[in-house]
């Protein structure tokens, strides 16, 4: 009976290790933790990106301002036409047209996005193909500073629906900044419990500010 009990007691501090070792494994945690990093900026990323889609356009032999001309928006976006230098034009899409103050520019950027405003204009002059053209387009993934907002919103009005949301494991949490280069900056983090490491990554990207400017801004995500 000696021998047995001496045997049982063996096994039971066996399993007892092997089980500690395999549910409190700081090893394991870390690697939960690191790869939740970064599924969780590819996450926030996606929820704060929208599309931009852009045309170059080049008049020929206009002499009036306000002109319209045929652009397909086929994403039902809002527009914005702008300078090379940024400036912004009074501008509208109406009937599958452009509707723009070109102010005397003979070139001007022509931007399709879910988070412009438009103008009210009127009197313009129809142009033709002989009268522009269009040199360059493109679309790209940009962040939007308005969906970051309402992501900072979400966070602290239900953050346990938005850790589900992003299919976070239960025992690891998460928070951001977003900072928009020259412009507003905000933190979105619950404390951090005293000794426990923290991961961080950050990314850079192309931005849609609120007042609708391009800038650069910087997302960098947390997670313990």
């Amino acid at each position: 009976m000696g021998h047995i009990e001496v045997i049982l007691a063996i096994v039971i501090f066996v399993g007892f290790v092997v089980f500690a070792l395999y549910f409190l494994n700081p090893l394991e945690t870390d690697r939960i933790v690191e790869s939740s990093l970064t599924y969780g900026i590819d996450e926030i990323s996606d929820k704060i990106e929208s599309d931009m889609i852009s045309y170059s356009v080049v008049f020929k032999d206009v002499n009036a301002n306000i002109v319209s001309i045929p652009l397909q928006n086929s994403e039902n976006f809002k527009i914005r036409v702008e300078t090379n230098e940024g400036q912004k034009l009074n501008s509208k899409y109406s009937g599958g047209r452009v509707v723009l103050n070109r102010a005397g520019n003979e070139f001007v950027i022509v931007k399709f996005s879910e988070f412009y405003n438009e103008d009210l204009l009127s009197g313009e002059v129809l142009l033709g193909p002989e009268n522009f053209s269009i040199s360059s387009s493109g679309k790209q993934k940009v962040w939007s500073e308005e969906k970051a907002l309402e992501l900072n919103e979400s966070y602290f009005e239900d953050y346990q629906a938005l850790k589900k949301e992003f299919n976070l494991p239960g025992r690891v949490n998460f928070g951001f900044s977003f900072d928009v280069l020259d412009g507003n900056s905000f933190r979105s983090e619950n404390p951090v419990p005293d000794g426990l490491e923290v991961f961080t990554k950050s990314e850079r990207r192309e931005t849609i500010r609120s007042d609708e400017s391009m800038g650069f801004a910087d997302l960098t995500v947390s997670v313990w």
